[in-house]
């Protein structure tokens, strides 16, 4: 122990001692007058922008191979998608290194000042000693290589997209293998022809004509025609990639088409790329204009687009439909009749041993973790289905969700069956191979890549409402190009809380609860086709105001807030699944008598497990409903985090200085889990006891997490192996023994290890 704290005293004065070295070399550089020091100065400051965009472009690739948030963003799926990132990457470098090129044989004619050659650090030893040790390093470099700087820049791109595609599952297969080998082969003879083509000579006269613009007519033809082609693809690939057009060219009926569409999707690389090549052209034509009057590009640009979204009022917003003025719900919904509804199914079971067979309820609280909790939330959900049979399906009465269980949740609930009440089982009750593939249906539906659709968004409607506060749509930004890949893998598309609570109060789907988070005032909000809070939101202001003893309202509903209207199924699991800038923050769109503008957020700031609302739920509803037992499951996507062996503190300064921020990130997690153990132990308690004069319910809990070992991602897109680790996961946990006694529960008789009578349901209720 001492001598890893004396190493790690040794590694932090030596870090000390570097780092004092580079502020002396960097003030040295900086109030030297020195001539050919002076001439570098202005040197980096003219070529920022690329320098800038080549660091980024080479660096990113190397940072994200060991993230989970960013490491997938480098996984093809199909050829398609390899050929047009390996293609695109070249492209970039060659922006990058032309952008540089420009520049440097420009300079002296615009601005007056020396050759780039003329440059002597003589004065600067130290500088000029890293320098001449980085010329030696790049000499030994093989002359091709030397000479052809977009090698260097794009070979990190290229080998990590590479390498991660090829760990692919399907890279198995032979015919993969082949068609892989077959488009790396073409990238490259297409990045040679392009290096060739711009390694040419090339004058173009309405482009040299420009003398304003550069006195190398060779330099300045290769960069002009490297933007001006970018923005020809930029234009182009908004109609050939538009999620909205493609939503409508696939039938979502069709269980077949997730490889058709992975061919028409463009990857999101694909699409940081894209604006790479743009804005690397664009802002190093942009500095080489005005750096002559000394204008800050990027601070002009910020203060312009803040100006635009000021004058034109942009924001994100979602969309609010009207409903039928018999359809405005101004009081709580009645929760026991909805229940009864769900729930009757068990009666002509009941009736066959009314001494045994008792009306059960199963309530459902899944958390958030993106495309991992949808993933894992559709598994476990239709994994309980396989395992305990269709009767644990027919008995859900409430799912409460957050963030990607949201979505999960969404693609289960769409494939349910008016008739059975669950995702369609065969005729007979019995799994079979129609309802396997249902089922399977739901968990590729939840797993599909999604990133893509995000990418467009945020490089078309997202971009230029950014920049110009030109919307290209009140409806159309990043969040709405999510729901548009949602909307192509549904069977109701079209799906909206209204027409969900039709099924909700006939029993034929469990009550839905998207949890969120309202911005402004950091309360829950409950997005649901049933009403949650009893009154108007007049009502609640009303009773605060007038109340001597007011009780702040904990959360606000859907009903509640936006009385009167109506809001699509898709946008209510994205408004719980507003990952941190995956997807916008969005308010509701200005309508007659709405007083709040709230903007939502995503469900786990509050709370991640969607645990709190159920337990509420229940401590609200459960002695008014026709229960006598109740099974509240549990489902967490993410891996708690253990109690480690050993803890290395960070660095003092390091930790008085952002401290603070990491201390209120760390306990997010630990203060829900702390705050949701002690409220299930309550709830337990409370109905367990026959305390003041309360009738005693069979209440039981199940906590179904996804195990250690693995190593999920913080993104919205899965690789083939993490989609394997869901089911392989799913497959771990059927073996636990804790899953083994909820099976035992559900479908034996007999009692448990505890003494406490099994249910012993049966396969199905139908």
């Amino acid at each position: 122990m001492q001598s890893n704290e004396k190493s790690l005293r040794i590694g932090s004065f030596v870090s000390g001692i570097v780092l004092l070295f580079i502020l002396y070399g960097f003030i040295k550089l900086l109030i030297s007058q020195d001539p050919g020091v002076v001439l570098f100065r202005q040197y980096i400051a003219l070529l920022r922008m690329p320098i800038i965009a080549g660091l980024i472009f080479f660096l990113f690739p190397i940072i994200s191979k060991s993230s989970n948030l960013f490491q997938n963003l480098f996984v093809m799926r199909g050829t398609r998608q390899l050929l047009s990132v390996l293609f695109f990457s070249t492209v970039t470098a060659f922006m990058i290194t032309s952008s540089f090129e420009f520049i440097v044989e420009n300079a002296p004619y615009r601005f007056g000042i020396e050759s780039i050659s003329q440059i002597n650090l003589e004065s600067l030893s130290i500088l000029k000693k890293i320098i001449d040790l980085v010329i030696s390093l790049v000499l030994l470099l093989p002359k091709w290589l030397r000479s052809n700087s977009e090698i260097i820049l794009l070979a990190p791109t290229w080998l990590i997209t590479i390498w991660l595609s090829a760990r692919e599952p399907d890279f198995r297969d032979r015919k993969y293998q082949l068609n892989y080998i077959f488009a790396v082969l073409v990238g490259l003879v297409l990045s040679l022809l392009l290096g060739i083509l711009l390694n040419t000579e090339i004058n173009i006269k309405y482009l040299t004509d420009l003398d304003t613009i550069g006195a190398k007519p060779g330099y300045t033809s290769e960069f002009l025609l490297l933007i001006i082609s970018g923005f020809i693809v930029y234009v182009v690939v908004f109609f050939l990639f538009n999620p909205q057009n493609l939503r409508n060219r696939f039938n979502p009926k069709n269980n077949d088409n997730t490889n058709n569409l992975l061919l028409n999707k463009a990857s999101a690389l694909f699409y940081v790329l894209l604006l790479i090549w743009l804005f690397t052209g664009v802002f190093s034509l942009a500095t080489f204009l005005v750096d002559k009057w000394h204008l800050p590009v990027v601070l002009i640009v910020i203060l312009f687009s803040g100006a635009m979204y000021l004058i034109w009022y942009v924001d994100n917003f979602f969309r609010l439909d009207t409903v039928e003025p018999d359809r405005v719900l101004d009081r709580i919904d009645d929760f026991t009749k909805i229940i009864n509804n769900r729930l009757k199914i068990q009666d002509k079971w009941i009736q066959q041993d009314e001494q045994k067979n008792k009306r059960t309820l199963v309530v459902i609280a899944t958390s958030g973790g993106g495309i991992q909790a949808s993933g894992w939330t559709a598994q476990v959900l239709c994994g309980l289905q396989e395992e305990l049979g269709v009767s644990f399906t027919q008995s859900i009465g409430l799912i409460s969700s957050i963030s990607g269980g949201s979505v999960g949740t969404m693609f289960f609930l769409d494939r349910f069956n008016d008739t059975h009440h669950c995702p369609t089982p065969t005729t007979n009750g019995q799994l079979g191979q129609f309802e396997n593939q249902t089922l399977n249906t739901i968990f590729n539906n939840a797993t599909t890549d999604w990133l893509d659709a995000i990418g467009w968004g945020l490089a078309y409607p997202d971009m230029i409402r950014g920049f110009f506060g030109i919307s290209l749509g009140k409806y159309s930004d990043r969040g709405y190009a999510l729901e548009w890949d949602w909307q192509r893998d549904l069977t109701q598309p079209q799906a909206t809380l209204a027409s969900w609570r039709e099924k909700v109060l006939a029993g034929k789907i469990p009550i839905p609860v998207f949890n969120a988070t309202l911005v402004e005032d950091g309360r829950r909000f409950l997005i649901s086709p049933t009403k949650l809070i009893d009154g108007t939101l007049e009502d609640l202001i009303h009773s605060q105001n007038s109340n001597p003893n007011p009780q702040d309202p904990k959360a606000l509903d859907f009903h509640t807030l936006y009385r009167g209207y109506d809001l699509d199924v898709t946008t209510a699991a994205r408004l719980s699944a507003t990952f941190p800038y995956v997807s916008p923050v969005a308010r509701n769109d200005s309508k007659d008598g709405l007083t709040h503008n709230y903007h939502v957020a995503d469900g786990g700031f509050f709370d991640n497990a969607g645990l709190f609302t159920a337990i509420e739920w229940l401590d609200t509803h459960l002695d008014s409903l026709d229960v006598e037992r109740v099974l509240l499951i549990q489902i967490n996507a993410i891996p708690g985090e253990k109690l480690k062996a050993k803890q290395k503190g960070g660095l003092g300064w390091w930790m008085q200085s952002i401290g603070p921020l990491k201390t209120l990130y760390s306990i997010r997690d630990s203060t829900q889990i702390a705050r949701n153990s002690r409220e299930i132990e309550l709830i337990k308690d409370k109905w367990l006891s026959n305390l003041a004069n309360r009738r005693t319910v069979d209440f039981r809990t199940c906590y179904i997490g996804f195990p250690e070992g693995y190593n999920p991602p913080l993104s919205w897109r899965l690789t083939g192996k993490q989609i394997g680790d869901l089911k392989e996961a799913w497959s771990h946990i059927t073996q636990k023994e804790s899953f083994r006694e909820l099976k035992q529960l559900w479908r034996e008789s007999g009692k448990d290890r505890h003494g406490r009578k099994n249910w012993n349901f049966p396969e199905t209720f139908t």
